[in-house]
């Protein structure tokens, strides 16, 4: 069992998408108007539901059981994440909120958050390849000239490559010690 119960089922995101946020703004923008509706949220939401529980979740231990290794300069990631990220970037899910290509049909970003949510609670360890490739992408598709994404977008989107962190500060990541917030007991 993965780590928590987010995608048991999709009512309370499709409360939020239907009843909650002003969604009909959203679906009105041009790159989802032909696309999209209040009413699609269930039938975008279930079926990726289902497959969260069907496929992602089954390489939850796998994560937690043969983590990364790096070793003779080479990383190694559990065996199941490969297929899984291949599979989740060729089905368009991975990087579903990203609009490069002719026929692209972009997904709004709640709805991608309500996806990345249950890829989330499915297998954490693994929900990090799909983030950081999206920003990854984000980034060179916002950034980037033509001839870095034909380079770089195709491959990403088909899971063939993988993105990593878009850092921009010199001193950002994870070194602990550069922290300078305390935090004092009230």
């Amino acid at each position: 069992m993965a780590s928590n119960f987010a995608y048991l089922n999709t009512r309370d995101f499709e409360f939020i998408a239907q009843e909650w946020l002003p969604t009909e703004q959203v679906f009105a923008y041009e790159d989802f108007a032909d696309y999209y509706s209040k009413d699609d949220v269930r039938s975008i939401l279930e079926p990726f539901r289902k497959m969260v529980k069907e496929v992602v979740e089954p390489t939850n231990e796998d994560g937690n059981s043969n983590p990364c290794t790096f070793a003779n300069g080479k990383v190694t990631t559990p065996t199941s994440f490969g297929p899984l990220f291949h599979k989740l970037q060729q089905d368009g899910w991975g990087t579903a909120n990203i609009g490069y290509g002719e026929d692209a049909m972009t997904m709004p970003q709640f709805l991608f958050a309500f996806c990345t949510e249950m890829l989330g609670a499915g297998n954490p360890a693994f929900m990090p390849y799909i983030g950081l490739t999206t920003g990854s992408a984000e980034l060179i598709e916002a950034f980037a000239d033509e001839d870095l994404k034909e380079m770089f977008l195709p491959k990403m989107m088909d899971g063939t490559w993988a993105g990593t962190m878009c850092l921009t500060e010199a001193t950002a990541g994870s070194d602990v010690g550069d922290i300078l917030s305390k935090a004092y007991p009230t």
